[in-house]
């Protein structure tokens, strides 16, 4: 189930730091957790929805900036299971905090593609250059 997840200004995303950026993934029902051990993901920052991938601002993939981390368990209270997207300073480093841009987490199994998560995403400006 795509479940949107708007980054806002309060989030306190800085342009040109570090960050962890993490994803609970759940079944269709929005409140059991999905397994996801061993899925290809992929997780883009675009400046419009509709540019092609290519055109990305940031992108990421298992291990090259997404990590599966903790234990599946189909409890929620227990499931320690979730998706760690990393960016470097380097990749918001040239980004602007005036643009709002866009995101998505997708699922990039062989056969089976599918939106997780997905929403707006808005940078703050940070001081050091």
């Amino acid at each position: 189930m795509a479940i949107q997840r708007n980054v806002t200004r309060t989030d306190n995303v800085f342009t040109g730091e570090d960050k962890l950026l993490i994803f609970k993934i759940y079944q269709s029902d929005g409140v059991t957790p999905q397994n996801i051990t061993g899925m290809g993901l992929s997780w883009m920052l675009k400046r419009n929805k509709y540019d092609s991938d290519l055109a990305a601002k940031v992108a990421k993939t298992i291990g090259n900036g997404i990590s599966i981390t903790g234990t599946f368990n189909a409890d929620p209270l227990i499931n320690t299971q979730q998706v760690e997207v990393t960016l470097s300073d380097d990749d918001t480093a040239l980004l602007s905090s005036t643009i709002v841009y866009y995101h998505e987490l997708k699922r990039t199994d062989g056969n089976v593609e599918a939106v997780l998560t997905y929403g707006t995403f808005a940078l703050r400006q940070g001081v050091h250059r």
